[in-house]
């Protein structure tokens, strides 16, 4: 489905509330920033619904290689959420069942929480058999034990920020081109559901006289 379809499609849902004009450039805004909230609220429920991971199929990347050094690793260009993460790591001294030099995949890599930070509780201190992770705004760190574990490699699953949806405000604007009439990457259906949560967050908005202020400077700005 293409931006412009979409456009379409809410007018048409507008009308059924008698609501303010929707203008293109309000389109820009709303329809991505309902894309956001839409990931947003099926990501909370990734792991036992499968509906919500077909939705967002077209945002999902999986087994992107991590290359870790000093136990830290860079985010993909485009990251948002992460799903999933595991960490091969290769043995420094025997252990248990395991061998030196042997090498090893954690699949069950948990995010550090901050009560773990600092503790002096044993069952809460990181050990080889329980690694964990944390995150900036731009890295991700392997928390292992350094004196058993040697990290060597990681792979992640992520949602990835989606492309922005925009449409021309241009009179005589060349909808067939798509750097002014995106082809939205989502599921039509999907689409239709978008459409549902960006009525609904204009029709809220607008009900705020100070937000239909700002509504009708920027259609001044885009007509």
């Amino acid at each position: 489905m293409k931006a412009l379809d979409a456009y379409k499609g809410l007018l048409k849902e507008l009308d059924k509330y008698e609501s303010p004009t929707f203008s293109i450039g309000d389109f820009n805004y709303f329809f991505n920033k309902s894309v956001q909230d839409y990931i947003t609220e099926n990501y909370k429920d990734i792991d036992p619904v499968q509906k919500d991971i077909d939705d967002i199929r077209s945002v999902l990347k999986f087994d992107e290689a991590l290359s870790f050094t000093s136990g830290k690793a860079s985010l993909p260009d485009k990251y948002q959420h992460i799903l999933y993460l595991e960490l091969t790591c290769k043995f420094k001294v025997d252990v248990g069942k395991y061998k030196k030099d042997v090498s090893h995949t954690f699949t069950e890599v948990r995010r550090e929480k901050s009560s773990q930070r600092g503790t002096k509780n044993a069952y809460r201190k990181t050990s080889f058999l329980r690694p964990y992770y944390k995150m900036d705004i731009d890295s991700v760190y392997a928390i292992i034990d350094t004196t058993i574990l040697e990290l060597t490699s990681g792979k992640m699953d992520y949602i990835e920020v989606p492309e922005k949806v925009y449409l021309n405000p241009a009179n005589g604007a060349d909808y067939d081109d798509d750097a002014q009439n995106t082809t939205i990457a989502f599921p039509d259906y999907v689409v239709t559901e978008i459409i549902t949560v960006c009525r609904l967050m204009f029709l809220e908005n607008t009900e705020n006289q100070r937000f239909q202020s700002s509504i009708i400077e920027n259609q001044v700005k885009t007509e």
